[in-house]
């Protein structure tokens, strides 16, 4: 007998081994993928109508970094691909309107359905009412 055909069936065994093991890997990057969350819902006004065009903010707590989304024609937005050992924040707004701010803590559900209801007017910054020692004077270029 040959030494080709005596080494065939080792040959066979190794490259069934390396199809095993790579089919494993695999399957955990599939389970690792799967792990990651998704946060998606509509943005509506206070009469639950659609806000098509409105931004919403997601907010990593630890990394301070802000993802954003444009809701479509219907409202919807989605978030996907989220760590799901990390804490973050969402809110909506729609032109001089803004939602409330949701958590959605670590360890939570791997996809979280949340309407955002646009509702309250913006906070603006008024320094109209803010003590005189902290507002600083402002030079008038006139003189």
């Amino acid at each position: 007998m040959s030494d080709t055909v005596k080494k065939w069936p080792l040959k066979v065994a190794i490259s069934l081994a390396m199809l095993i093991i790579a089919a494993g890997m695999g399957q955990r990057d599939d389970a690792e993928h799967s792990a990651l969350r998704t946060v998606h819902g509509t943005v509506v006004d206070s009469q639950r109508r659609a806000l098509a065009s409105s931004i919403v903010y997601l907010h990593h707590q630890a990394t301070h970094t802000v993802k954003t989304q444009i809701a479509d024609s219907d409202g919807r937005y989605r978030f996907s691909g989220l760590d799901p050992q990390a804490d973050y924040k969402i809110h909506a707004e729609h032109g001089e309107w803004t939602s409330s701010s949701h958590a959605l803590p670590a360890q939570g559900k791997r996809e979280v359905v949340l309407h955002l209801k646009v509702d309250q007017p913006k906070a603006r910054l008024s320094f109209e009412n803010a003590p005189t020692d902290l507002v600083d004077e402002l030079d008038d270029p006139a003189d």
